[in-house]
């Protein structure tokens, strides 16, 4: 049976964790990834394995993903979807690492429960072309926000040919989440998260 959980700075796996991350974008991107965010997400496969994991970053954290917009998130996300939206009720995912799609899925539904328990109503991602197919399966909706321009990071050469995907930011509606939250929440019976 597959389990998640939550790995902050100081916790036992958090470098087995960090290292996945580094591991699965090296492999795919030829990426050096050396800074993390705050919290990370993880899911380990029923031989105990890790299969997938992301970063999750809070208003309180400051935002990666936002430096591609030429905005802060909280604008960004209010212009695209004509809705008010406060910085603290927005998180952000990062660095969203895989070796199992199937997994993968059920990751990205853990990070719905994440945002629903934490009282966030909208969620952005940089996304590749490959993993925004795949948040759209999960009919989240996604809706993009900018291109993912590595001109505006410090170091891009440290990502490699993730640029080469031509990622785009995303952000999910607060609806949507919420919505899709409700049925996370109730249908996770595998290890708490949080």
């Amino acid at each position: 049976m597959s389990s998640a959980g939550i790995v902050r700075p100081l916790d036992d796996e958090r470098a087995e964790v960090e290292a996945f991350i580094a591991q699965v974008y090296a492999r795919e991107f030829g990426a050096t990834l050396d800074h993390f965010a705050e919290q990370l997400i993880f899911r380990r496969d029923g031989r105990g394995n890790l299969s997938c994991a992301a970063g999750l970053r809070v208003a309180a954290d400051g935002f990666f993903s936002e430096a591609y917009l030429r905005e802060p998130v909280e604008g960004a996300l209010a212009r695209a979807s004509g809705r008010r939206v406060a910085r603290d009720d927005v998180f952000e995912v990062t660095t969203l690492a895989s070796r199992s799609p199937r997994e993968l899925s059920t990751l990205i539904d853990d990070i719905i429960a994440f945002g629903a328990r934490n009282g966030h109503g909208w969620a952005f991602f940089t996304l590749t072309r490959r993993l925004s197919l795949l948040v759209q399966r999960r009919q989240l909706a996604p809706f993009p926000l900018a291109d993912a321009d590595p001109r505006r990071i410090a170091d891009p050469a440290a990502w490699g040919r993730y640029y080469e995907t031509e990622p785009k930011v995303y952000g999910v509606c607060g609806a949507r989440l919420t919505g899709r939250s409700a049925r996370v929440v109730e249908a996770s019976h595998h290890a708490p998260l949080f």
